[in-house]
């Protein structure tokens, strides 16, 4: 098991009020109340119909909880879904992905994140944005998940990963 990502949903549940909620600040003075949903873990069976390779710290998330909600406005939408096992079955049918590399969230305008397994990447986290391509170079993240999930819940729901591109314009 992650310990990381126990240790990060540990401390969000502690911040989230009774109804899974948090006042959080992004970018450009945004400060709103933004709601969690959590469900409940995957079962081995579930994790098992899997197709493919799936790195551990992902499927520990999974065996803690199978999919989630996060920074969600619940008057506007928005915020990430980290998928299921059943949607990520389900979405992996509708685009045909390299092998090793599988869904795992969507979001923001129809973005996907997505897990690009390579022998020769440490990171293997991949954003997809609305409308890219599986080929762009700027979708790798390199980060794992455990990082990834972790500097999200930091950045309480920005996406950090493209902050340094805002430094250099």
């Amino acid at each position: 098991m992650s310990v990381r990502i126990k240790m990060t949903l540990d401390a969000l549940n502690k911040r989230l009020d009774e109804k899974n909620m948090l006042v959080v600040q992004n970018e450009e003075g945004f400060l709103g109340k933004l709601q969690f949903r959590f469900n409940p873990p995957a079962t081995e069976e579930e994790i098992k119909k899997l197709p493919f390779n799936k790195p551990s710290d992902y499927e520990a998330f999974l065996k803690i909880c199978n999919g989630a909600t996060l920074f969600d406005d619940p008057e506007n939408g928005g915020g990430l879904q980290l998928l299921s096992v059943e949607e990520i079955l389900e979405d992996y049918q509708y685009i045909d992905y390299p092998p090793d590399w599988f869904p795992i969230g969507y979001g923001y305008d129809g973005c996907r994140l997505i897990i690009a397994l390579a022998p020769e990447r440490k990171g293997y986290l991949y954003w997809l944005d609305n409308g890219g391509s599986l080929d762009d170079p700027f979708g790798f993240l390199n980060l794992t998940f455990e990082k990834w999930f972790d500097y999200f819940i930091v950045a309480q729901g920005s996406k950090f990963w493209e902050w340094t591109r805002d430094f250099n314009r």
